[in-house]
């Protein structure tokens, strides 16, 4: 989301929806300490900077969950180009979910589409996600020499031009 006037989308889908990371914009955030203490810079400090142009943002995500508070924020930011996706249960690894269930790209396509929201709410609403069991997430990374080595292998493999797409020069090893 943060990326996404750099980037010139008119559709962003955004699965869980964060907003931000940082204490100043919502003190009560606590799942993300360590993200909380790189000293993000305004305006990637907060998702919502860079959805002045999007014509219509997805958000797929459980209300119940604390990923619900970020939504709700881009809802009461965005009005009527957020298409809100409320899923019941789905927790926080929404595209594991979707995927385990066998519906991640019909539910992509259809936001690409941009196709009704009631009918995708109307197909996800059918699914109970709590049952859906997806492979445990490895923790974070604790080497950060093998994190610098990851970051270089991903880097050597990314598509000629991104960097230039986005105005910006790889910082590898960083």
């Amino acid at each position: 989301m943060a990326f996404a006037d750099l980037l010139h989308a008119d559709n962003v889908i955004t699965f869980a929806p964060l907003t931000t990371a940082s204490f100043d914009i919502i003190p009560r955030e606590k799942r993300f300490e360590m993200r909380q203490n790189l000293g993000w810079p305004p305006p990637f400090n907060d998702a919502l900077a860079g959805l002045k142009t999007p014509k219509k943002v997805w958000g797929i995500y459980d209300p119940d969950h604390p990923d619900g508070f970020h939504a709700r924020r881009v809802k009461e930011a965005l009005n009527e180009r957020f298409q809100d996706i409320p899923v019941l249960g789905i927790g926080h690894g929404v595209p594991a979910k979707l995927l385990t269930a066998g519906v991640l790209k019909e539910s992509f396509l259809h936001c690409l589409r941009e196709n009704d929201p009631a009918l995708l709410r109307s197909t996800l609403s059918t699914f109970d996600f709590s049952k859906v069991r997806v492979f445990p997430v490895p923790p974070p990374l604790p080497d950060m020499s093998l994190r610098a080595r990851i970051r270089r292998k991903i880097m050597r493999n990314l598509p000629d031009g991104l960097f230039e797409l986005l105005g910006r020069s790889p910082k590898i090893g960083h």
